[in-house]
């Protein structure tokens, strides 16, 4: 199946650059099971972009991330 991603922008701060969220879809038309993955880098460590295998893993067997 394929994987569409895309970056979404959760929050601005003010005077800050923008937090993002990566999101993962199948391909068509839903409705789709969800899993929200949570980055648990405590902010020192990694970022949102450590698990790209895994959302497009789910993504490709019908589960948005």
């Amino acid at each position: 199946m394929a994987v569409h991603s895309e970056d979404l922008e959760y929050l601005r701060p003010e005077g800050g650059a923008p937090l993002l969220a990566r999101y993962y879809r199948p391909e068509g038309t839903g409705p789709f099971p969800a899993v929200l993955e949570v980055h648990g880098g405590a902010w020192t460590s990694g970022d949102r972009l450590n698990n790209i295998a895994i959302g497009e893993y789910l993504a490709a067997h019908g589960i948005v991330v």
